[in-house]
């Protein structure tokens, strides 16, 4: 993100994570709450968080928010 690569080379990852999520064993659940997620936007301004806030599945967008209480934007 900070290096502004498209977001759109990393949708098929995002979505990868997201199924992965809903059907993950609760290990894979949690680790992708806590270590993935709770960091991804860590020192990212808002300019540069935004294309992968737009493609970042529902679900994964939900864990964020339920962390942080807002949006990285």
């Amino acid at each position: 993100m900070k290096n502004k690569v498209a977001a759109d080379n990393y949708q098929a990852l995002l979505e990868t994570i997201s199924s992965e999520y809903e059907h993950g064993e609760s290990g894979i659940m949690k680790a992708i709450d806590v270590a993935f997620l709770e960091n991804l936007f860590w020192q990212v301004n808002s300019d540069n968080a935004r294309p992968y806030w737009e493609v970042m599945p529902k679900n994964l967008k939900g864990l964020y928010v339920g962390f942080h209480g807002q949006a990285p934007l």
